[in-house]
């Protein structure tokens, strides 16, 4: 079986020099669990995560038999800078998996972006120099941050002079004068008198 395990990163593509033995690739989806009175445990279905890819890798120090880059053997620190510089860079790198053989003529090529998520590097003393990786990728979804425009309107608060309360106007009270009568007074010149004044 012919596999390929290739890492691309700003069209630097490199390949595993030893296909791993195996891979698993998780595919989850999210779901809340509810309780619903008179129907009992429901699942609300959500979206599904991001897919995961596990594999072992072996880095040998020498060009070995079975090696997929007989031409252009690279020692294991060679790979292991390498993976260092992607997680340092903090940016997505294309992960590829290749089935060229005539069985899996019906299993499409594998090829996503990805994190790489976690290491765990192994040495042996007995392996003179091999280096063991046990790789856990992350998918990466790209995403852009978009821009919102608000508009606030300022309330502009119109002050409306206040009119002062309109005073009862009173008519202007006469004032009040007494006359007494005498003997041979006449009204009419009592009034022309009195209203002269007034």
């Amino acid at each position: 079986m012919n596999y390929g395990f290739f890492f691309d990163y700003n069209n630097d593509t490199i390949r595993l020099p030893v296909n791993p033995e195996k891979f698993s690739i998780g595919i989850e989806q999210e779901g809340t669990k509810k309780t619903v009175v008179g129907l009992g445990a429901i699942n609300i279905i959500g979206n599904v995560k991001l897919k995961t890819i596990d594999f072992d890798a072996e880095f040998p120090c020498q060009p070995l038999s079975y090696i997929t880059t007989k031409n252009q053997f690279k020692g294991p620190y060679f790979y292991l800078d390498k993976f260092n510089k992607y997680m340092e860079d903090k940016s997505p790198i294309r992960f590829v998996l290749t089935r060229d053989y005539q069985e899996a003529k019906e299993l499409k090529n594998v090829s996503m972006l990805v994190t790489i998520d976690s290491m765990d590097i192994d040495e042996e003393a007995l392996e003179e120099g091999d280096l063991k990786i046990k790789f856990s990728l992350l998918e990466y979804r790209p995403y852009t941050s978009k821009t919102v425009n608000i508009v606030i309107q300022k309330k502009i608060h119109v002050i409306k002079e206040s009119t002062p309360p309109r005073q009862q106007t009173t008519p202007p009270v006469a004032q009040t004068r007494t006359y007494t009568v005498k003997k041979g007074d006449c009204l009419w010149n009592i009034a022309k008198k009195y209203y002269r004044k007034w």
